[in-house]
């Protein structure tokens, strides 16, 4: 059996044509799930940016309102100090008189002096102590603003950049097949077999 050498030539373009095909609809199809792939990624790591900014701000409004809390039970913790200090006070005060002692005198001055002092310097620790401990919290939530300010533009730029990345590989992907197909030489093969 004979066969044509135009035919073969023929029928093998048209085989090299067919696989041409269906190579450049599959690379059409991995560029197209490339795409695909890139935009869920930016698009997740902008919503996940977006949460941490959000766990963060809570955080930080909790930190917040601790503070005041801490800042509202010291004064009244220094209240209640006081108050009890006055309460000891007039007990001493008694207890002296009780023993014979002039409570307009000096010793009994200088005694209840010295008291009311420790009192005063009770009242102002606890209240210093408290007003330092809502100082910290208040930087901590401070710094929780940034951390949420930091997260959100991570996020954000994490999805820009994801975004050209994804443009970028496409974009050589998309330049090889965008390319106009390459004349093939029916002839070639024949060409080269003559000039054996």
């Amino acid at each position: 059996m004979c066969v044509d050498p135009v035919s073969l030539t023929t029928i093998g373009s048209t085989i090299a044509g067919a696989v041409s095909s269906v190579g450049s609809a599959l690379g059409g199809a991995s560029t197209l799930f490339g795409v695909g792939s890139g935009l869920l990624g930016a698009y997740a790591t902008y919503q996940n940016g977006r949460a941490q900014a959000s766990a963060l701000e809570q955080q930080a409004a909790d930190q917040e309102r601790s503070a005041r809390q801490r800042l509202e039970q010291g004064r009244e913790e220094s209240d209640r100090r006081r108050r009890a200090g006055a309460i000891q006070l007039g007990n001493q005060r008694a207890a002296l008189a009780a023993n014979g002692v002039d409570v307009e005198g000096e010793l009994a001055i200088d005694l209840l002096d010295d008291s009311s002092q420790v009192i005063d310097e009770d009242a102002f620790s606890i209240r210093e102590n408290s007003r330092r401990d809502a100082t910290s919290l208040s930087q901590q939530s401070a710094n929780s603003l940034t951390q949420a300010a930091n997260a959100r533009s991570e996020g954000t730029f994490g999805a820009i950049s994801t975004v050209l990345t994804t443009g970028a590989k496409v974009g050589s992907k998309f330049s090889r097949y965008a390319q106009p197909p390459r004349q093939t030489d029916s002839w070639r093969g024949l060409r080269t077999a003559r000039a054996y």
